[in-house]
């Protein structure tokens, strides 16, 4: 059961971070949008700069940090998946509510098995 939560965690990490990385070179599909207003860019730099590399953390942590360090990082991550969950929530975004509070759960998940 631990293998499974640490790989679905290790995809969904990695999708959080392609997604980021995706929305810096197509910032209309972070914001569900047709075009990028100068505040819409700006917010889309601003999420792309933290969903990167917490992205790529959480995904090669578990396997690099000993249990106590990757399962602490895992509940911050899940922290910060909760407040896009919000974000999106606030933004009527179903996709984005519905995913980061999935990868929140699961980073939470893998925290605990890790602990």
């Amino acid at each position: 059961m631990q293998s499974i939560i640490v790989s679905l965690n290790l995809v969904l990490s990695l999708v959080t971070a392609a997604g980021g990385a995706l929305a810096l070179f197509r910032p209309t599909t972070l914001l569900g949008a047709t075009r990028a207003d100068p505040g819409g860019s700006y917010y889309v730099r601003l999420y792309s700069a933290r969903a990167i590399p917490i992205g790529i953390a959480a995904a090669i942590l578990p396997f690099l940090l000993r249990r106590p360090g990757a399962a602490s990082f895992l509940f911050v991550a899940a922290a910060i998946q909760a407040g896009d969950a919000f974000a999106g929530a606030l933004r009527s975004n179903v996709k984005m509510a519905v995913a980061a509070s999935i990868t929140a759960v699961v980073h939470i998940a893998c925290g605990a098995t890790l602990f």
